[in-house]
Formats: structure tokens, sequence, C-alpha cells
């Protein structure tokens, strides 16, 4: 199996290849098939639970599967029509995807634009209607990042509670990337990461001396992250560093991932989606 994109959960890592086919993989013997028709190869995961699209049927299906009890919980077409494209810009880049599962609440990009579903209840409820698939950034810790249209402040995304909010908390940035508790945000814009205190709404200032670019993969506590690191150079060899907010740092946790930014990827990062 060639991997397209890969998340990591609590119960081991799901991983989809090219041909949509989606597999859980728990270091207890080979991969195991648990789902198809993800041929947008898009993953988002929380805790235990993973979430993608079939487009196998009529009207494209949300999946929500629990990857450590090995069952699918929820399948559902709620807010989808039989194209699945009808949406704003919900076609090639920007597809139907299950944007985050955050606790046991997942959200859903949508045809009819974001819902809400909560896993234990399976209620499915449209919260902003008519938005781009690409509205939604990011869920953690009960904190939403969405598109935010920049005006005089130049800021790119809102971040809180409520998607419809008047006047929301906003930041420079075109990606998003929260901390579990929603403290921490990591925005990309233009190749450039800052990194900001959501409580207070000021930035971070976070150095990576040696490396001319980091891409953020993954938080894995609340002060710490994964970034793949790139030099100057293009025949560099590309790093995985360990970011700390504590030490406002990164150090290299494995070198020479890959051989350098110039050569053909080899690699994905737990990010969802495919790198390329």
């Amino acid at each position: 199996m060639t991997i397209a994109s890969f998340v990591q959960t609590t119960a081991g890592f799901v991983a989809v290849g090219a041909d949509g086919v989606v597999y859980a993989i728990d270091g207890n013997g080979p991969a195991k098939e648990i789902g198809r028709g993800d041929t947008t190869r898009r993953l988002a995961a929380g805790g235990a639970i993973v979430g993608w699209v079939d487009l196998r049927a009529a009207v494209p299906e949300f999946v929500l599967y629990d990857v450590g009890a090995r069952r699918e919980l929820i399948r559902t077409a709620a807010g989808n029509d039989r194209a699945g494209n009808s949406g704003p810009a919900a076609t090639g880049s920007d597809p139907l995807h299950v944007v985050a599962i955050d606790g046991g609440t997942a959200y859903l990009a949508a045809s009819d634009g974001l819902r809400r579903l909560d896993v234990a209840t399976g209620r499915n409820e449209l919260i902003k209607a008519g938005t781009k698939t690409s509205f939604l950034q990011a869920a953690s810790g009960g904190q939403l990042v969405w598109e935010h249209p920049a005006k005089v402040t130049g800021n790119d995304l809102a971040v809180g509670k409520d998607v419809s909010a008047g006047s929301p908390r906003t930041f420079e940035g075109w990606h998003a990337y929260l901390s579990p508790s929603g403290r921490y945000l990591l925005t990309d814009k233009a190749d450039e990461v800052r990194m900001f205190d959501v409580s207070s709404g000021g930035q971070v200032r976070l150095t990576f001396a040696g490396y001319a670019l980091i891409v953020p993969t993954q938080w894995s506590t609340e002060k710490t992250f994964y970034a793949v690191g790139y030099r100057s150079a293009a025949t560099a060899p590309v790093d995985l560093l360990s970011c700390s907010v504590d030490s406002l740092s990164c150090a290299v946790a494995v070198p020479k991932i890959a051989p350098s930014s110039s050569s053909p990827l080899r690699f994905q990062i737990p990010v969802g989606t495919p790198i390329g």
C-alpha cells in the first residue's frame, strides 16, 4: 500500500491509499481495511475516532469510525447533494470533508454549508449555511478557527466558540493549527509561520534557527508540537522538529526524513491530507 495521507488516533494510525481505501494500523499485524470510497484522500481524527467522506454512494456520505472498537459509528449524507459538489466551492482542491473531531463533536464541510454532528446522539445540524468547504480551519478544546474577511487589519482567521459571532478575535494567517485545549494557535501565511496566545491575542515569538521554513504537523501536548523543517539550501536534508512553547524554539527530533526539499517527496505527515 502506498499511503496518500494519514492521521494519528489514540488507538493507532489511520491511512488512506490513492484508491480511496482506508486502513487502520496499530502495530499488531498488517494494516486492516476499515473503509472505502475516500477518493479525496482526506481524513480527520479526534481521540480514537476518525472521519472521512465515502464518495461511492449516489449522495456522498460522511463516515465516523471508532478505531479502538473497530466499528463504524455514524454514516450520514445529510447536507449533501447527489453531485456532492454543488456548494459554493466544494470541488477539486476544496472537497467535501470531515473538518475536525473535537471531543464528541464532528464538524462537517457539506454541500449546504458547515454542519455540527454530535457523535453520541447522531444529531446533525447546519450551523453556517452556504459556506465554502474550506470555511472552518480547525476545532480543538471547544475553540473554532474559521475564515474571516480581511479588512483594514489584514487578519484572515477568526477564533471563538461561535462561527456567527459578530466581533470575534482575529489573527493573520491562511491555515490554522490549534493546541489541544485551544489556547495556542499556529498560523501559516505565504510560508510564514506565527504562533499566538488565543486568550490574550498576543503573538508568541517562536524561533527556529537554521531553518528557512517550518511546516507544523501536529500538537503532541498543550505546549509542544512537531513540524517539518526546511533549510535555506534546496539541497539540504529535511528534518522533523519538536518545538516548545516554553523554550520558544525547535530541536531536531528525527533528522533527514527526506533527502532534500528539491527531491521528489517520499514521505507523508499526519495532517490528514496529501502533501506534494
